[in-house]
């Protein structure tokens, strides 16, 4: 998929119907991966755009001579975005500020498919535990369905924290150790002995499962939502 990126909103063509088409046929294509189930990357990146484009306005009236600095450290603090570095000033500022103000509104529509997407999701899918909570629960196993796929996804999962403006936070890494029929694990004690069975510390480490009956794309939908919803189970 063609992502949708600041630099669609900068040129220094100030045709606007040529700006406005560029802008329209990027926000179709998230649109398109919102209605085949598609969420990441296109919600992170359009909830990304949406603010940077919010702060522009926000700037707007102090932006003057200094404006391609400014701008240019905007780009650095959300370099996810990936923006082209910017070395022309801009011919017609307003033309610029106007294009922003004119694409918000059709950003801000497609995103809010995609949270509405999000939060179908999220309340769609359970994170249950699989064994008592050890003192240290932050590191262990998660077990994750593709019900596209008919899998049942094996993760080792280890969770940190990290500070975000001071705040601490809490990050999930994952790591994939094996994938097996659900057919074969369909019920809670028969996953737990396969468990003992094939991994030795297993019964030291939490130990979680997501359910859900929902078929979704795994890596773009239900993957990244079932980590959200095991960190803030681990966050209390």
């Amino acid at each position: 998929m063609d992502r949708l990126q600041f630099d669609s909103l900068f040129s220094s063509d100030t045709d606007w119907e040529l700006n406005q088409y560029k802008i329209l046929a990027g926000i179709k294509l998230y649109r398109k991966e919102f209605r085949m189930k598609r969420i990441y990357p296109a919600l992170d990146d359009l909830l990304k755009l949406s603010t940077l484009l919010e702060n522009l306005v926000d700037k707007q009236k102090i932006f003057s001579s200094s404006y391609n600095e400014e701008l240019e450290e905007l780009s650095q603090n959300n370099k996810e975005l990936n923006f082209d570095p910017i070395e022309n000033s801009i011919p017609d500022q307003q033309f610029f500020f106007d294009l922003v103000q004119w694409s918000l509104p059709h950003i801000k529509d497609v995103m809010e498919e995609g949270i509405i997407l999000y939060d179908f999701v999220e309340k769609n899918i359970k994170v249950n535990q699989l064994s008592l909570l050890p003192i240290n629960k932050d590191e262990g196993y998660y077990l994750i369905p593709d019900n596209i796929e008919e899998k049942l996804n094996i993760y080792r999962f280890k969770c940190s924290l990290y500070s975000v403006n001071i705040a601490p936070d809490r990050a999930l890494k994952t790591r994939l150790l094996q994938t097996v029929d659900k057919s074969l694990l369909n019920s809670s004690e028969l996953i737990k002995n396969y468990l003992i069975s094939n991994y030795q510390d297993f019964p030291n480490h939490a130990s979680f499962i997501c359910e859900t009956d929902l078929e979704f794309p795994f890596n773009e939908s239900l993957f990244p939502i079932a980590k959200k919803k095991l960190i803030d189970m681990l966050r209390k």
